[in-house]
């Protein structure tokens, strides 16, 4: 094992479950709950993504803008509703 690559990491899909992590790398985590997807900072990610920068893109949001002056934002698809149910094992 090169100890400059990660391990890969497979998350099993448990049915009924609303939340994903889709993919990582680069700084970022592109996760996915319920519907929608979101991209956010992940300092400790240092690998390269595996799926592609397009999939990326599709995520319906984006945080943006971290740094010392700056606490950051999100950048939101105008779709995207305020509220949608999630279910997380017994919750």
């Amino acid at each position: 094992m090169n100890i400059f690559s990660p391990p890969t990491l497979i998350l099993p899909e448990a049915q009924g479950q609303d939340y994903a992590l889709l993919d990582s790398g680069d700084g970022y985590k592109w996760e996915q709950f319920g519907p929608y997807s979101f991209v956010r900072p992940e300092p400790q990610a240092l690998w390269r993504p595996q799926r592609s920068r397009a999939d990326w893109e599709a995520a319906e949001g984006f945080f943006q803008g971290a740094d010392a002056e700056d606490r950051g934002r999100w950048q939101l698809h105008p779709d995207l509703p305020p509220r949608w149910p999630l279910q997380r094992g017994p919750l």
